[in-house]
């Protein structure tokens, strides 16, 4: 039970910041290729 409440937190938490850790990541990811090709 106690493991699903986590997951459950986990997972709304995750969603809710989905969108701006996307950005983030597209934006570290353009960077990492730039830096590497």
């Amino acid at each position: 039970m106690r493991m699903g409440m986590w997951v459950g937190i986990r997972l709304g938490l995750g969603m809710r910041r989905g969108m701006e850790n996307s950005t983030l990541l597209i934006s570290l990811q353009r960077v990492l290729h730039t830096e590497i090709g």
